[in-house]
């Protein structure tokens, strides 16, 4: 009879350690499901990673370039201002040689007047008192 009483607390415990197991076992199943969903999660973080560090890259290429740009321009903005600044000097010398080269014009164009004066009144004939043309001229 005690053995039977040691059988049956044996496999009472027996029977106690089985759904323990069982249950150890569903954690460990529930574990390794969240570690799977876990691993699946960390993959797509590391691809949404990786995208934004080639994104992070292009970008940065792109401010590189837009700077060696700028630099060009720069450099091409103050060739254009010297070029400006030598124009503004030429300017303002034919500025200042327009004023005597119009009245050197205007001269010449009263020496010519006077000229021509003298041209038509040596090819006319002598004028007369009889012309009332002449008086007027």
């Amino acid at each position: 009879e005690r053995q039977a009483r040691e059988a049956a607390a044996m496999a009472a415990d027996l029977e106690r350690r089985k759904r323990e197991a069982e249950e150890d076992r569903g954690h460990i199943d529930s574990l390794a499901s969240a570690c799977d969903q876990s691993l699946a999660k960390v993959g797509q973080l590391q691809r949404q990673v990786d995208g934004l560090s080639a994104e992070r890259d292009r970008m940065q290429a792109a401010i590189l370039d837009a700077q060696r740009t700028m630099g060009l321009m720069r450099d091409e903005g103050a060739l254009a201002e010297a070029e400006i600044l030598k124009l503004r000097d030429a300017k303002r010398g034919l500025e200042l040689s327009i004023g005597p080269l119009q009245a050197d014009i205007e001269a010449l164009r009263r020496e010519r007047l006077q000229l021509r004066l003298q041209l038509e009144d040596r090819a006319s004939p002598p004028a007369t008192t009889s012309r009332p043309s002449s008086m007027g001229s």
